[in-house]
């Protein structure tokens, strides 16, 4: 929930799921963008559930990046990661 810090009031109620995996990838940018190299063109996750998801689509907007690669143990999240990924143009 977001409050006015004036009033007091609701001004909006957020989903939990969707500003958390945002707010982590942006995270992860910011220490990307001292620490990694800024031409890398492949990124990898362990695993391939909300954040993989979060953070392939904040790294392309840093990266220019071509490839994706996962490591997990189940293939259902994955081919649904790899779907995603491939609408954005990269070779999964």
């Amino acid at each position: 929930m977001v409050m006015d810090g004036q009033t007091g009031l609701l001004r909006a109620v957020l989903g939990a799921n969707w500003i958390s995996a945002v707010k982590t990838a942006a995270l992860s940018m910011v220490a990307a963008r001292r620490l990694a190299d800024l031409g890398a063109e492949t990124i990898a996750f362990v695993g391939a559930g909300v954040q993989a998801h979060s953070h392939s689509v904040a790294f392309s907007e840093l990266f220019p990046l071509k490839r994706i690669r996962v490591f997990r143990r189940g293939k259902a999240n994955v081919e649904k990661l790899f779907g995603y990924a491939r609408n954005m143009g990269l070779v999964a």
